[in-house]
């Protein structure tokens, strides 16, 4: 049990919210994106979160279930 590990210490003041930068796949499909360095700068600059999302990959589900298959 945790409390045991740690005490009783209030680790809910620790969780840090965060906006994860996303970027829409047609959006990373196109030929002449302006400001695609801007968007991956902001995700992964020093002030950045580390992160990168990318929304709407056509046939994202069926690839997941796929993949996850040949994890067993």
């Amino acid at each position: 049990m945790i409390t045991k590990i740690f005490g009783r210490r209030n680790f809910a003041s620790a969780v840090k919210s965060v906006n994860i930068v996303q970027i829409p796949y047609a959006k990373l499909m196109e030929e002449n994106s302006d400001n695609m360095l801007e968007i991956v700068e902001k995700a992964y600059s020093v002030n950045g979160t580390g992160s990168l999302a990318i929304s709407g990959v056509p046939g994202y589900m069926e690839h997941r279930k796929r993949t996850l298959l040949l994890a067993y």
